[in-house]
């Protein structure tokens, strides 16, 4: 049994029962009702058709709103805290995002924050993590990862890493990881060559390039020793295959430049070799660099002239050649650029000497003079 009762104030519809619903319909079709628990149930409002601000609500998807209009989610002391824009655009902290998502903050002091925590287990497991995740039409592209390294159950062993993944010839892997000490490596690649840094360049040459434009007496790479002991800090350690096979050291006033040397390490050793005849056939010259446009004489070598007498100063080889390079397909091409075109030219790949490994024959030779001037004098 249902009843309808109206006042000047309101009109009452009344269900009788406990489990009665009350119900809309058009042309027989239900639209709308409302159950015996109060809630509301609705197969079709039209949004477009609302006017007026539209009341603070909590727990809904809103769908459809009208051209033009916004909704506003409102914190309990009726200021709206979140707003979707027309273009379903969200601002948080702001009534005109100007993205997808936008977070502001108009208090003064304070930092503008956003939290992303994973709940589910904040104890000794260490295969939880929070990620944030780049996708192009469904199809994951990167992910920045927090992960934990150790038992986040106590303060004492809380430890967390951060990880940077990329998607390359399709796959997707993790490219480089801040530690929880702060160590920073990269992770081995399916290229050939390997992970490089840039450092003031987007397209470094080698593992790690430093390019810098100018200089102002602070650009470069600077190493800095703050212990200030009496004895020799290394600051780099040059290994191959695991081995060390040199080091550069400082002292509180020099910088060690070292190669091996340590007996162990060396077999059929002669001192009885001729140096002087070698020695003469070295050509020391008098020359300016093309580069210098202060035309500044120098004295060296030229390297090809001393790789068949001291092979081991001279590395490349003599009027080698950097091949060009040229725009392939894929390749982001300037304004007159066409695939084929020459994206990098050939340069010099230049030879290059280290001229300490001369100071042995020099040596021996000052050694094989003395032994003809005490000869001659005896």
């Amino acid at each position: 049994m249902s009843t309808i009762k109206s006042s000047d104030e309101h009109l009452t519809l009344n269900a009788d029962g406990s489990s009665k619903d009350i119900k809309f319909q058009a042309n027989g079709v239900e639209k709308a009702s409302i159950s015996s628990s109060g809630a509301f149930t609705s197969t079709t409002i039209d949004a477009t058709k609302l006017t007026g601000a539209l009341p603070a609500i909590s727990g809904a998807n809103l769908t459809n709103l009208p051209a033009g209009g916004t909704a506003g989610i409102s914190s309990s002391a009726d200021a709206t805290a979140i707003t979707i824009d027309s273009s379903e655009q969200v601002g948080i902290g702001t009534a005109s995002p100007s993205s997808e998502l936008h977070i502001a903050k108009s208090a003064n002091g304070g930092n503008t924050e956003l939290i992303l925590e994973n709940t589910y287990n904040a104890g000794s497991s260490t295969d939880e993590t929070v990620q944030i995740q780049g996708r192009f039409g469904g199809l994951d592209a990167s992910y920045i990862i927090t992960g934990k390294e150790e038992d986040f159950s106590s303060e004492a062993t809380r430890s967390s890493y951060m990880a940077f993944s990329t998607r390359w010839d399709g796959a997707l892997a993790e490219r480089f990881r801040i530690t929880k000490n702060g160590s920073f490596h990269t992770l081995a690649t399916t290229s050939s060559s390997g992970a490089k840094f840039g450092f003031g360049t987007d397209a470094p040459s080698g593992k790690v390039h430093v390019k810098y434009d100018g200089w102002n007496g602070s650009d470069g790479i600077e190493m800095q020793d703050m212990y200030g002991g009496s004895y020799g800090t290394i600051a780099i350690d040059f290994n191959r295959n695991g081995n060390r096979v040199g080091t550069l050291m400082t002292t509180l006033t020099a910088t060690q430049y070292n190669t091996s040397s340590d007996y162990r390490l060396k077999e059929n050793v002669d001192y009885t070799w001729d140096a002087t005849t070698r020695l003469k056939q070295l050509k020391p010259a008098r020359f300016n660099f093309i580069a210098d446009d202060t035309n500044t004489l120098v004295d060296g070598f030229l390297a090809h002239e001393v790789s068949s007498i001291v092979p081991e100063a001279v590395s490349g080889e003599k009027d080698a050649m950097i091949a060009e390079v040229l725009y392939v397909e894929g390749d982001e091409l300037p304004e007159g650029k066409v695939v084929g075109d020459v994206k990098t030219a050939a340069t010099i790949d230049p030879q290059g000497i280290d001229q300490s490994k001369l100071v042995p024959l020099l040596v021996k030779t000052i050694q094989e003079l003395e032994a003809r001037i005490t000869a001659l004098e005896a």
